[in-house]
């Protein structure tokens, strides 16, 4: 019999070791098991430590969330470890030999003030879009530019402190 590949699609795959165990899960959770998705743990229950082993005992190292709470989960993890979330799920570009992370457009709050540079990538040409001023703060006001919204890799603390004020604000 051949076999069979299952396209999953409306999914993202998340590392199993991503997800901090102990805690009230604001997404559902879904895993692929015998050639279907499955949902495995519904919004707002709890993914326990025991949750947590049971899939590694089943060797599942990944799980899968719709597409649609992709913003959901980079809060959580955010939230959780900052230091994870910039480490490992901002995607990373390298661009005439400098370093840039991808930040997404909703993490950006028209109302708060930012202190970095941004740029957009539309897979050819990298553009600045905002220039930070040292003496004053701007805030982002236009319409932004189709493509990938990129930040330099030495305004990457900028971008955790920001993501930092816009958290506490929205409390």
């Amino acid at each position: 019999m051949p076999t069979r590949i299952k396209e999953i699609t409306d999914y993202i795959d998340v590392e199993l070791e991503l997800l901090p165990a102990g805690i009230k899960i604001p997404f559902d959770i879904f895993i692929f098991e015998e050639g279907e998705i499955k949902q495995f743990l519904k919004k707002g229950e709890i993914f326990s430590f025991i949750t947590k082993e049971t899939l590694k005992e089943k060797n599942i190292d990944k799980v899968y969330i719709k597409t649609k709470d992709k913003k959901y989960f980079q809060d959580l993890i955010f939230e959780v470890n900052p230091k994870e979330y910039i480490d490992r799920l901002l995607d990373r570009y390298t661009i005439k030999n400098e370093f840039y992370f991808k930040i997404e457009k909703e993490c950006l709050d028209p109302e708060l003030p930012l202190n970095l540079n941004l740029y957009v990538y539309d897979g050819k040409n990298l553009k600045l879009i905002y220039q930070c001023n040292e003496k004053e703060s701007f805030s982002i006001k236009n319409e932004i530019p189709d493509g990938d919204i990129l930040i330099a890799k030495e305004d990457l603390h900028l971008y955790e402190d920001y993501l930092l004020i816009s958290k506490e604000k929205n409390q």
